[in-house]
This record gives structure tokens, sequence and C-alpha cells, in this order.
């Protein structure tokens, strides 16, 4: 039998946790709760392979794993409960007391751990909401939250809970740059705060850009419409020249994993500081394509919006590494490379087509008004069979 026990230092074991750990045979223990039951801890956690290698020797046994708080809330329970049958004996939050600590309504929040993952992506996935409770780890610590806010220019209010329930406990209200310069307990959670959300979306006329030569957003709209991104894909924006349509698609879909190639040093410079102002944190690639993709993963969706003359290549390649049912799109503008990409994508993708956009944008002549032509655009989509 296997008992999830969630315990807290803000309060003493039931009469239920206290019978379950005496008649454990095994007890299962992070080090920060060992001290709260006071027993003998037959295996510390170290990670989850260890402990699942711990749990399979000894599934004949009695054991009682010590969990802090609430198991099955970004703990060990939930990484548990779909390879063993347990009984789970919760315990208040650490979230719930931190929150009683000021007072504070938190029904309406994000819950994020960025406890053993990486930070990247945070930005475009907070930015739309005012209330974000982040727990963290050594490596993402709240100075390092703090400096990750600054760079991205998202603005929130810090609230930094230290070793809650224990008498060195302290509460912290700062803004980032405060937060950023200083040192915290390991134990800590962060509540972000902001009376209005931080959502920017990107505008053709406020890009860094070397020219006028963007994607027009009439056209990125349907590209990004055929692209179909969702959270968890792999994204590959190739020739991505101000980053525009990566930064777009990194709002369309959070979740998901965007790769924003580009040779140029001074188009690099602008998707960097593109990036910066939308909220927008995506892997900005250095190189020329099909070159520099071989340790890129797999990718859902490819973009091909600049090719340098290597346009039959770059199509190749990208059909060969798409994943089943992934999507390839490209924008382009001269006839010569329209048939070459056309020729290239006939033969591979059964699901294949094309069409050509044009758009005419309203300008006015004395009184009245009349139509500009925006250059026309030849957008080709194929999807690889699944």
């Amino acid at each position: 039998m296997i008992n999830v026990i969630g315990i807290n230092p803000c309060r003493e074991l039931s009469r239920r946790a206290f019978e379950i750990i005496e008649g454990s045979d095994l007890i299962i223990s992070g080090e920060r709760n060992s001290h709260i039951i006071n027993k003998k801890i037959d295996f510390y956690i170290k990670d989850l392979k260890s402990t699942v290698e711990f749990i399979d020797k000894n599934i004949n046994k009695n054991i009682c794993i010590i969990a802090s708080g609430d198991p099955l809330f970004f703990g060990i329970g939930a990484s548990l409960s779909s390879r063993y049958k347990m009984n789970i004996l919760t315990e208040t939050s650490s979230i719930a007391i931190a929150m009683s600590r000021i007072n504070e309504d938190y029904h309406d929040a994000v819950f994020i751990s960025l406890h053993g993952r990486s930070i990247n992506g945070l930005a475009q996935r907070i930015e739309k909401n005012r209330k974000i409770i982040i727990l963290t780890d050594d490596e993402n610590n709240p100075s390092r939250i703090a400096k990750y806010l600054m760079e991205f220019n998202l603005n929130y209010e810090m609230y930094v809970f230290e070793n809650l329930c224990y008498d060195n406990e302290k509460i912290y209200k700062l803004n980032p740059e405060e937060a950023s310069k200083m040192s915290f307990s390991r134990l800590n959670i962060v509540y972000l705060k902001s009376n209005k959300d931080n959502y920017i979306y990107p505008d053709d006329d406020d890009l860094y850009k070397i020219n006028s030569n963007i994607t027009k957003s009439e056209i990125r709209d349907i590209t990004l419409r055929l692209l179909n991104i969702k959270d968890n894909d792999v994204f590959w924006d190739i020739g991505a020249g101000s980053g525009f349509i990566s930064i777009s698609a990194s709002k369309a879909a959070p979740g998901s994993l965007i790769y924003s190639i580009e040779k140029n040093k001074n188009a690099l410079r602008n998707i960097y500081l593109n990036s910066r102002r939308y909220h927008s944190d995506i892997n900005i690639i250095d190189g020329e394509a099909p070159y520099c993709l071989d340790d890129l993963p797999d990718p859902d969706a490819v973009f091909i919006g600049g090719s340098s003359g290597l346009i039959d290549d770059i199509i190749e390649y990208s059909y060969k590494r798409l994943r089943p049912g992934g999507r390839l799109v490209l924008n382009i503008a001269t006839l010569n490379s329209l048939a070459r990409a056309v020729n290239k994508m006939e033969k591979l993708f059964s699901n294949f087509s094309f069409e050509e956009v044009s758009v005419f944008k309203s300008s006015r002549i004395l009184s009245t008004f009349r139509f500009e032509p925006v250059n026309p655009v030849f957008i080709l989509h194929g999807e690889k069979d699944a």
C-alpha cells in the first residue's frame, strides 16, 4: 500500500496522518520535510526516476511518502498517481497560506511551476494575466524571475514569500528592479500582480526593421491561419526578417516552441529588440537555412519567408524534418521563385495548394479616397501526410 501524506509546518500532524506514518514499513521524504515528522527516513527524494525505482523495488511493503501541502498540486502525488494506486491525504498548500498572509483573493490567478522547468517562453504565457503565482527552484529564483521581467518589459509588482511557517518567515513587496538585486532563501513562492494586463500585439509601423519589406498584417493573418500553430508545437520561422511572424505565432500559441532563423546580423538585432518589446520569448538562431537546422527539434509547422536563392533545398529539408501532419507555408513575391517552389512542393506534398493575395489600402486624394495596391504575395501551403 502506498500512502502520500501532505504536511505543513504551520499545522500539527492530524491523527490520521500520524497513524499512517506509524504503521508504515518504509518512509520516503524530501530533506526539508523530514524534521517535521521526526522519524527515520528510508529514502530521500532526489528526483522522480530514482524515487520510482525505490518504490518498485519495495512495492509489496507499506510505503508512506511525505509531501509538502497538497501533493496533487505540482507535487509528488500528481507525478505518481498515474503509475500507482495510492491513498492521498492532503494538507493546506503553501500557496493558500501565502495568499492568506496578504489577504489576497487568488481564484483568478494563473499558477506556474518553474521548479525543474525552463523559464523560456514565460513572457508570452503570462502577459495576458494580472495575477500569477510561481513555484520556484534554485535556478529560477525570485532574482532571476525579476531580471526576466525586466528583460521582456513586463510590468508587475512582486511579492516574495520566504520560509512560510518557519521562525525566519519573511514577506517582501518589491518591484522587479529591487528584487533583481537581492538574494532570497531557497524556500520561497513568487506572486506577480498588475493592475492591467501587459498584452501587446506587434504593429507593422512600430517594428524595428531594416526596410518596409515585411510581412504585412493582412498576409500575416492568412499565413498564421494556414500554419495552425498550437501549444506544444515546434515552429520554424525561416528567414525571419523582423521576427513579425515568430512574435505573432507566440501570441497565437503561447505554449509553442518557436525558432526564429535569420542570417542577416542587422535583422537578428531587430528580432531581438522586437521580441523584447512585444514580450515574446522566442529562440533566435543565427545561421543560414538549411545548414543551421540540424540541431533543432523536428517541427510541426514551418514558415519560409526568405530563402536567399536556396528555396528548393529549404523546402526539401523542411519536408523531411516535418512531423506527420506538419504544415509548410511559404510567402513568395517573385514569379521565378514561385515557379521553383510550386514545382518542388507539388512533388513532395499530396495535399498542396497556393493562392495569390492582393491587398488595396485606402489613400486620401484631395477631398476623397482612392485605393492604392500593396505588392501581391503568393502563399503556398502543404500538409505532410499523417
